[in-house]
């Protein structure tokens, strides 16, 4: 869908916040407790924002904005307004609520939709007419590099499943195996834990937040339409899979929290993450190569995805130094394994 809406030309965020904030009740309803609280969710959607020259300063502002659309109720004066629920969506819950009640649209109707307005035009082109659009696939040396990141990644996904289970790696993976992120060049031992056939994912070199990591495609490609149908489809599983991963490490610093408190933690809710890409400049976009960020979100903390509001000082932040970053690398490996080993067993037993 955000393939079919969008188009390589411009620049756009594509935003699931992934919070969940724990709010006091704000309904109408006297029965409940005042200290029951309303859980915001906002990773059940996803943002698709085209930008403009100017539109946040800066840049990285848009992500407060985003965060004022969330699912909740709001406040009802009135029994009569409130009804059997006790309370009355605000205006973007019942927004969503009328289009999820919509029946789904046709990709021809969303086409006939989409050729309507001059400034959508471009985004009904087909697929395979976006893909060739992309910026970076009329640059040789994009494409020279995207040829090499696949007979690299491959070899190193190979070798390391020698490795999954080891503390160490053998110097062969250590020393032999390099990933352009174009058009930076680093190495796979420090910075990947886990190849697929398509992608490949990054530990971060400034993360946001603990865990911050990053999806990213082998080939060079700058936008989501350069990605071929198999490729989207691989890229669903190496996302799925990360969340596994990252809600492992989660469940696992819940424990050892509750462990250090001399208390039995209770089973902990589900997660939220983050998950944004940003499309060109006027997004944010720093690096040519198409990444997703997938970032824990910690409530008492910084919003989800936000970077600091001030730019200069996330690019003052200093980088991680190759041994942190290989650190977290050497113990996400064996998690990608095992996640990705059931995730391939559970799919064969429902064949």
């Amino acid at each position: 869908m955000s393939r079919r809406l969008t188009h390589p030309g411009a620049s756009f965020n594509f935003s699931s916040p992934g919070d969940t904030a724990e709010l006091r009740s704000t309904t109408a309803d006297t029965h409940a407790s005042a200290d029951e609280p309303t859980t915001n969710n906002n990773h059940a959607y996803l943002h698709i924002v085209e930008r403009v020259p100017g539109d946040f300063t800066p840049n990285n502002m848009i992500y407060h904005q985003l965060q004022r659309y969330h699912l909740a109720p709001a406040p009802s004066t009135t029994a009569a307004e409130a009804g059997e629920g006790g309370a009355v969506p605000d205006p973007f819950t019942a927004l969503v609520t009328a289009l999820q009640q919509q029946p789904a649209q046709s990709p021809e109707e969303a086409s006939a939709e989409l050729l309507t307005a001059e400034d959508t035009a471009l985004a009904a082109a087909t697929a395979a007419e976006k893909l060739q659009r992309d910026p970076l696939a009329s640059k040789p040396d994009a494409q020279a590099h995207a040829a090499e990141n696949l007979r690299q990644m491959h070899a190193y996904a190979a070798a390391s499943v020698a490795n999954t289970t080891s503390s160490t790696i053998t110097p062969e993976i250590e020393d032999g195996y390099r990933f352009t992120f174009y058009p930076f060049p680093i190495s796979a031992a420090v910075s990947i834990p886990y190849c697929s056939q398509h992608f490949c994912v990054l530990v971060n070199l400034k993360p946001i937040a603990p865990n911050h990591l990053m999806v990213v495609p082998i080939r060079c490609v700058s936008t989501i339409h350069g990605l071929t149908e198999e490729e989207v489809d691989d890229w669903g599983r190496v996302m799925w899979c990360t969340i596994q991963v990252l809600e492992h490490l989660r469940r696992q610093r819940y424990s050892e929290g509750g462990a250090a408190s001399s208390a039995t933690p209770a089973v902990p809710p589900a997660g939220n993450y983050s998950i944004a890409v940003q499309q060109g400049s006027l997004a944010g976009q720093t690096v040519d190569h198409l990444h997703v960020h997938v970032i824990p979100f910690d409530p008492q903390g910084k919003l989800a995805g936000e970077p600091e509001a001030d730019e200069a000082e996330q690019r003052r932040r200093p980088p991680r130094t190759p041994t942190v970053m290989q650190a977290e690398t050497d113990a996400l490996r064996p998690l990608f394994a095992q996640y990705t080993a059931a995730a391939e067993s559970s799919s064969a037993a429902g064949l």
